[in-house]
């Protein structure tokens, strides 16, 4: 089917049908001889676009704090912390850097280090 029957089927422009079948080309090799066809995958359109959005938007407070990192890193793993308990802590006693993150940013920290354990 060409892209022109299946932009009036979606009712999307020929260009956004375009561009999906681009993103979800892969090469698929047939057998053990050096036989490759190239064709649309769903499931490999689908898991690209989901991260390519979960890349979007700015860098996160925390990234680049090492000093608050630690500091989380410890009340988490030693000391057994929530993130209410951390930030609370941190508001009461003094917060270890400049960088100031309030209780939602760390629950949804995406990429914590292996010791985060929430």
């Amino acid at each position: 089917m060409n892209k022109s029957t299946l932009a009036v089927i979606f009712h999307k422009s020929r260009r956004t049908i375009q561009r999906e079948i681009q993103r979800g080309l892969v090469i698929h090799q047939r057998s053990e001889i050096p036989f490759e066809v190239q064709e649309y995958n769903a499931v490999y359109a689908q898991n690209l676009a989901i991260s390519n959005y979960r890349a979007k938007g700015p860098d996160l407070k925390i990234g680049h704090d090492r000093i608050l990192e630690k500091a989380i890193i410890h009340y988490v793993k030693d000391l057994k912390y929530s993130p209410y308990a951390i930030i609370a802590t941190f508001n009461k006693q003094g917060w270890p850097s400049s960088t100031r993150i309030c209780e939602k940013t760390l629950y949804n920290y995406p990429n914590p280090p292996q010791s985060f354990t929430w």
